[in-house]
């Protein structure tokens, strides 16, 4: 298996407590809200351990994404979480990415997000920019979704 690192940063307005808790305690709750947009279903319980399999609608496609919430540091707010990409077509030769996320107060009051990305391929195959900026891309959606529910809501 080969592992390829990647960075990726986020700024936002939400207060660094609300938009963790929104990322690693409510992200079921707040996902599924976006259910009958662009998610289909998800089913798990999005505890700490469990894998989270979200089915989405894209252009008649359902592919699925398994998301597993690995580690969560409440004190430092500081979490980790896995994409299982096997069911997306495209990604074969990728078996899972891996995020290192940290939310921090920036000098606004609101949040600066920096994320370490951890590409885990089968056979050692390279992962190419243009896959790397489609999964960040999709990430991303997920992030600037959650961080809109999270101004929306009291998660």
């Amino acid at each position: 298996m080969g592992v390829f690192p990647d960075k990726d940063s986020h700024t936002s307005t939400v207060d660094p407590d609300k938009l963790y808790n929104a990322l690693t305690k409510h992200f079921k709750t707040i996902i599924t809200k976006m259910m009958n947009t662009v998610i289909k279903s998800v089913e798990g319980s999005g505890s700490p351990g469990s894998t989270l399999k979200i089915t989405f609608e894209d252009e008649g496609k359902t592919p699925v994404l398994g998301y597993k919430l690995d580690k969560v540091d409440d004190q430092h707010k500081d979490y980790e979480y896995t994409f299982l990409v096997e069911e997306i077509k495209g990604l074969e030769n990728i078996e899972k990415v891996g995020f290192k996320t940290r939310v921090s107060r920036n000098a606004g009051g609101g949040s600066d997000v920096n994320i370490t990305i951890n590409y885990y391929t089968k056979d050692d195959v390279d992962v190419p920019e243009e896959t790397r900026d489609e999964l960040k891309a999709k990430a991303s959606g997920f992030f600037w979704a959650i961080e809109l529910l999270a101004k929306a809501t009291q998660a």
